[in-house]
């Protein structure tokens, strides 16, 4: 069996061996997930052969081979979630005042997630964050490294007028977008909008 990681495999008689008509025997291996397998997102597959001769046959008769169906585990990785936070150090701000903002990511699923990168900020026009290579599963967050994450209180934004970021609710309102890889599959895209507080003076 060529399977990569399969164990030894075990008969029982042991090997090699030899059966009677109609008698049979079974073989065991056993052959453990990794994560190199649910990060590929694709299915095992694995076929066996054996081979033997006819007791009765004459020397150099033809050794007999046969083979198995093939037979496909497909491992459980779920759905692709990845948790995006972002927080600002500012919670009650005036005119003037600098906002900076941090970015966090974590991988809540089974496979790991790669390529994670962001695609815009509806407030920060300036920002530019360096894209997380890779983010293996159930590890602590990730921050992304940012130039760009500050943002200065207008009084339009004290005003309620001109920011259409800005909601009826005295807050600072932006929203980011990142887009990561996960098993193989398209740019799964993922969305956070973080309010920071003002006051209106």
């Amino acid at each position: 069996d060529p399977l990569p990681g399969l164990s030894t495999i075990t008969c029982t008689g042991g090997q090699p061996l030899s059966l009677a008509p109609t008698e049979s025997a079974t073989c065991a291996a056993t052959r453990t997930i990794v994560q190199a397998d649910l990060d590929a997102g694709v299915c095992i597959k694995n076929t066996a052969s054996v081979m033997g001769t006819d007791a009765g046959a004459a020397p150099g008769s033809t050794t007999i081979v046969d083979s198995s169906n093939e037979v496909e585990v497909c491992p459980d990785v779920g759905q692709p979630d990845i948790v995006f936070e972002k927080s600002a150090d500012v919670l009650n701000a005036k005119v003037g005042d600098t906002i900076t903002y941090t970015f966090t990511v974590r991988n809540d699923r089974q496979a790991t997630i790669t390529n994670v990168r962001f695609v815009n900020d509806t407030l920060l026009s300036g920002l530019v964050c360096a894209d997380i290579a890779s983010l293996p599963p159930n590890t602590p967050a990730v921050s992304f490294a940012c130039t760009g994450n500050t943002y200065v209180v207008q009084q339009s934004d004290i005003d309620n007028q001109v920011n259409p970021d800005i909601s009826g609710t005295a807050r600072i309102l932006n929203t980011a977008s990142i887009l990561y890889n996960y098993a193989g599959t398209f740019d799964n895209p993922k969305t956070r909008a973080i309010p920071s507080p003002i006051c209106k003076t």
